[in-house]
């Protein structure tokens, strides 16, 4: 024992202050701990005194010296038993600091942590999760006993210590099975860390960290979280890089979308913007666009200046930071070539060299169909690979990612070319369904409709998901799976049922602005839902549909590609059947969060004339250029104006009756009747390649519209083209 404190003098003396002595001193701390262990005394049944060997453990770990913390824990594992607390938490911190995860020695802490649980104070505990979390090590701990000590000792947790917490069971929430007590936790936890926040003693390193703990739990703390926004928004100049990343996807995640805290953290990634990783840059993109920060049009040179940065470092990014930064990129309606397609060959060049995972080929995959960014020389040949990828690693998929590539391979409209892949992705999802997320589960839902693919039992099991899971849906998630289930149920009638048990949800409740995770409530959701309540025979709509937003329709182009006529009229919109004329070849437009196309469908009422000639006329199916004088001038349009008429649904063999089918003509009718259906058909569709019509370019922002064609569209639809 006294060599041991000689051992750890020295090792102070040697280390403190002159950085040119430490590679001396791992050389000479590992000779003494052999010399010291091979001693009578430390093989004895009474052994070293692990105290003081925690000292120079701890010493060792902050200094990386990774062999003579193996040797001590190894040493220390079958001793501790007989050790205090202290002894065992400050060797796991050190061991985990080190990159270590020796099962032997982890089993021996969890042993000792389950047994003394009671003896340990804050700081013991939270370094102990901390360090769990860490290697992500969840075997043999009593979570909910260790829940139960946390809030017993809730209100002596200093800020570090809350911080270091929440960060840990946050990590660790998908192997814990008590949940509502982890929510107890993150609730009493709040309260605290509010009580600190109020009293000016959290750092930016505890805002962010309990802001991305909270993030990544789902927990909204009202008070909790508003207080560290208006921290952020006051002291973003004092946040590192990393941690304004963490608050930013944090308050992303809850839905805090405050535009004063959203201005701090955009102005610190356009000031410090070289000092950001690509991890980061990529994350903080992503969260301001999900954010609701059009940085396209606020900072139109803090959007190049991102572009110029990922031209120069492509080569740093990782295929989760490249999928990242498309998704953003998408949603802030940007698409700058060279950039995607430097970070294209990089993946290539990932592929090519180390191959991609079948996680990240999933990821990747989603990223580029959402920028709508498909047909470039350098993405075509990654999205090949892709799905080579994908066909060899299917099964290692877990439910989100196959989600994620059924919604890719529908929205690239490329169904036919992958239906192999499709197959085997609603396969899989048969059986993983249960472990969908809400939002998953609906773009699930929203892809299999708009294919081929009729496994009943499959869409029963997906709508038995859904039935338990409606309580926690966003509009565009019902959105999503009432259409599916009334497009469905015309094949699969046992479907009606669960359609039935969730619309019966909108009646009694109100989906907000306020309580909706996506964003705002559209019109173009509510459409969808009407036309599905039509659909399955269902003559009302909740009362709420008439005044839930007073906001334009077209309010987040990316979401709702929708056009309403300045007061005059709306489109009241029906789900896209995936053979839509107006949209890029191959691309349909619907699904995630709520995007949709203006396809309008033929109803299926049409056993008479005044049926088929009436009907329940869509609001626009009586207009006309005569009395809209904003649509008199040809010359406004990017192509005909009996194109644009059609696709606002003022007239032709698509302006039909809500209640409507996915078939492209009557079931019923004359022979002539027909005849003139087809030949009206040609001259709207085309009659094949050489005959087709020009298409209207109708899609996500500006993905594949360029600025002039958005100016011509929107003059169209009676708005100025200063919009």
């Amino acid at each position: 024992d006294e060599d041991l404190h000689n051992v750890l003098r020295q090792l102070r003396k040697m280390t403190s202050g002159n950085k040119a002595n430490t590679s001396n001193a791992l050389e000479w701390i590992t000779v003494e701990l052999k010399r010291v262990f091979a001693t009578d005394h430390a093989n004895s049944e009474t052994g070293l005194d692990l105290a003081i060997l925690t000292g120079i453990c701890e010493q060792c770990g902050k200094l990386g010296y990774e062999g003579p913390v193996r040797d001590m824990c190894a040493y220390a594992a079958p001793r501790l038993a007989n050790s205090t607390p202290r002894v065992a938490v400050q060797m796991l911190w050190a061991h985990v600091k080190v990159g270590l995860s020796d099962a032997e020695f982890l089993r021996a802490v969890v042993a000792y942590l389950c047994e003394h649980l009671s003896e340990y104070v804050a700081q013991d505990i939270s370094r102990s999760i901390w360090a769990f979390a860490k290697i992500d090590w969840y075997e043999g701990i009593d979570f909910s006993a260790v829940c139960d000590r946390i809030l017993s000792q809730a209100d002596k947790y200093n800020p570090q210590d809350l911080s270091m917490t929440l960060w840990g069971l946050s990590r660790l929430i998908p192997h814990i099975s008590d949940r509502s007590r982890v929510k107890m936790v993150f609730e009493r936890c709040g309260y605290v860390a509010l009580m600190h926040a109020q009293a000016g003693r959290l750092n930016p390193q505890d805002v962010a960290t309990i802001l991305k703990s909270f993030g990544r739990v789902g927990i909204k703390h009202d008070d909790l979280i508003q207080a560290c926004q208006a921290c952020v928004a006051q002291f973003a100049s004092k946040f590192s890089c990393e941690d304004l990343t963490s608050a930013a996807w944090g308050l992303c995640k809850l839905g805090y979308h405050d535009a004063v805290c959203c201005d701090a953290i955009a102005r610190q990634l356009d000031e410090h913007l070289d000092k950001y990783s690509p991890a980061q840059l990529s994350t903080c993109l992503w969260a301001l666009a999900y954010m609701g920060v059009d940085l396209a049009a606020k900072d139109p040179e803090l959007v190049d200046a991102t572009a110029t940065y990922v031209k120069s470092k492509s080569f740093r990014f990782s295929t989760a930071d490249i999928s990242t930064i498309f998704s953003a990129y998408a949603r802030m309606g940007v698409c700058d070539c060279c950039a995607i397609d430097a970070l294209a060959d990089r993946a290539n060049l990932i592929n090519s060299t180390t191959g991609l995972g079948a996680q990240d080929a999933a990821m990747l995959l989603h990223g580029i169909v959402k920028l709508g960014h498909t047909a470039s020389s350098s993405v075509m040949p990654l999205i090949e690979e892709i799905c080579d990828v994908l066909r060899d690693n299917l099964s290692s998929l877990s439910a989100q990612s196959i989600s994620l590539c059924l919604w890719s391979f529908v929205r690239m409209g490329q169904v036919e070319d992958y239906s192999d892949l499709v197959e085997d992705c609603a396969k899989k999802l048969r059986d993983d369904a249960p472990e969908l997320a809400p939002h998953c589960l609906s773009n699930s839902m929203w892809a299999l409709a708009n294919t081929s693919y009729g496994d009943a039992a499959l869409w029963e099991e997906l709508a038995e998901c859904c039935v338990k899971q409606v309580t926690t849906f966003c509009i565009h998630d019902y959105a999503n799976v009432l259409t599916a289930l009334a497009k469905k149920s015309r094949e699969v009638p046992t479907l009606k049922d669960s359609f039935t048990r969730i619309a019966a949800m909108l009646f009694v409740m109100r989906v907000d602005d306020e309580n909706c995770s996506c964003g705002k409530v559209t019109k173009y959701d509510l459409g969808r839902l009407r036309w599905s309540f039509r659909e399955t025979g269902m003559n009302n709509s909740p009362a709420w549909f008439e005044g839930v937003s007073s906001a334009p329709a077209i309010h987040d182009a990316s979401l709702s590609p929708m056009v309403v006529l300045d007061g005059v009229a709306e489109v009241d919109p029906q789900p896209c059947t995936g053979q839509c004329p107006h949209l890029a070849p191959r691309m349909v437009v619907g699904g995630g969060a709520g995007i949709g196309s203006f396809t309008r469908m033929p109803s299926q009422d049409t056993a008479s004339d005044a049926a088929t000639n009436a009907g329940n006329k869509s609001v626009l199916d009586g207009l006309t250029p005569s009395n809209m004088p904003h649509l008199a001038d040809p010359s406004r349009y990017l192509t005909g104006l009996s194109d644009w008429q059609q696709m606002l649904g003022m007239n032709g063999p698509n302006a039909a009756a809500p209640g409507g089918s996915v078939e492209s003509v009557s079931p019923e009718g004359s022979a002539d009747e027909q005849h003139q259906h087809q030949q009206q058909e040609q001259q709207y569709y085309g009659a094949g390649p050489e005959g087709s019509s020009a298409a209207v370019p109708v899609s996500v922002k500006n993905t594949f519209l360029n600025f002039e064609d958005q100016a011509n569209m929107l003059a169209a639809a009676g708005r100025p083209k200063s919009i």
